[in-house]
C-alpha cells in the first residue's frame, strides 16, 4: 500500500510540476529551465549536422531538444562505463575531471550548461575546452549568477570573468542573453525554501527535497514565478543576471590580446 501511494504521488508530481527540463510554470526551478530550453530550441542551426560535446553533461536532459538534427553528441561526465545510445555517447572523464585524448580537436560544438559553477580549477576547465576545440568550434555556456543551485555549486563567476578566460583561449563572445535578473533569482530563492527541507548536512551533503510540498505549494509558487517574470520586465537590472547564455567562436589558436597587440606593432 505504502509504495502505491508513493507511484501515485509520483504520477501527479509528474502531472502537476513537469518533467525535467519540461517543467511547468508551477515548478519551483521552472522560471530557470524555460530559458534554457528556449535557449537550445533559439539557436538550433548552431547544431545542426554538427559533431556535439556535453562537458559535463549528467544526464543530458537538453539532448532531447536537438537530437533529431545532429550529426554526433558526446555526453562527458564521471560515469562508470563508456554508453553508445543512437546519437548519444556517454564517455567518462578523467579522474581530475580532464576529457579523454580521443575526443581531442573533434568538437564542431561545446555545450556547458550549468557547470562552471562546480569547477574548481577553471584554468583547468578552459584548457579542457581549448583542447577539443578547432578554429571555428562554437561554445554554448549557461550558468546561474546569483543563488546556490545543488551540493557541488562553489563559484559565482560574472560574464566578464568568463570572457577573460575565453579570450585567453582564442575564444570571442558572439552573443549575450540573460533569463531574468533580480526578481528571478529571489523567486527561485523563495520557491526552494518551500520545497527543499530546511536541513543540510555539511559532512555528506545531502539537500531533501519534498515532493508533498512541490504538489501543495505549486499554485504559490506559479504565483511566484508570474510575478517575479513581469517585474524582472518592469524593472531590469541588467548587472544581476538570475542565469545567462554565452555564445562563444573560437577564432584564434594564440590569445586574443596577443592578436591585438601584434596588429597594434604592425599598423
Amino acid at each position: 500500500m505504502k509504495d502505491f501511494c508513493k507511484k501515485k504521488i509520483s504520477e501527479l508530481y509528474d502531472l502537476i510540476i513537469g518533467v525535467h527540463p519540461f517543467n511547468t510554470i508551477v515548478s519551483y526551478n521552472w522560471i530557470y529551465v524555460r530559458n534554457i530550453v528556449k535557449w537550445f530550441k533559439l539557436y538550433d542551426e548552431l547544431f545542426k549536422e554538427k559533431i556535439i560535446i556535453d562537458y559535463g553533461a549528467g544526464n543530458a536532459p537538453y539532448f532531447s531538444i536537438i537530437e533529431k538534427n545532429i550529426k554526433e553528441y558526446y555526453a562527458l561526465d564521471f560515469y562508470d562505463n563508456p554508453l553508445k545510445e543512437n546519437k548519444l555517447t556517454k564517455i567518462p572523464l578523467n579522474s581530475d575531471g580532464s576529457i579523454p585524448q580521443i575526443l581531442n580537436a573533434k568538437a564542431n560544438v561545446i555545450i556547458s550548461n550549468q557547470v562552471i559553477v562546480e569547477v574548481e580549477n577553471h584554468n583547468l576547465y578552459f584548457k579542457e575546452i581549448n583542447k577539443i576545440s578547432n578554429i571555428g568550434t562554437k561554445l554554448f555556456l549557461t550558468t546561474p549568477f546569483i543563488q546556490t543551485l545543488g551540493l557541488n555549486d562553489k563559484f559565482r563567476v560574472s560574464p566578464f570573468y568568463i570572457n577573460g578566460h575565453l579570450n585567453r583561449i582564442g575564444y570571442q563572445i558572439t552573443d549575450y542573453k540573460t533569463a531574468g535578473y533580480l526578481f528571478s533569482g529571489m523567486a527561485l530563492s523563495f520557491n526552494m525554501c518551500l520545497v527543499l527541507k530546511n536541513k543540510y548536512d555539511f559532512k555528506f551533503g545531502k539537500f531533501e527535497y519534498s515532493i508533498v510540498n512541490s504538489i501543495v505549494f505549486a499554485p504559490i509558487i506559479g504565483l511566484i514565478n508570474i510575478t517575479a517574470t513581469l517585474l524582472d520586465r518592469l524593472v531590469p537590472f541588467y548587472r544581476t543576471p538570475s542565469n545567462f547564455l554565452i555564445i562563444a567562436e573560437k577564432i584564434s589558436n594564440e590569445p586574443l590580446d596577443n592578436i591585438i597587440e601584434n596588429y597594434d606593432k604592425k599598423v
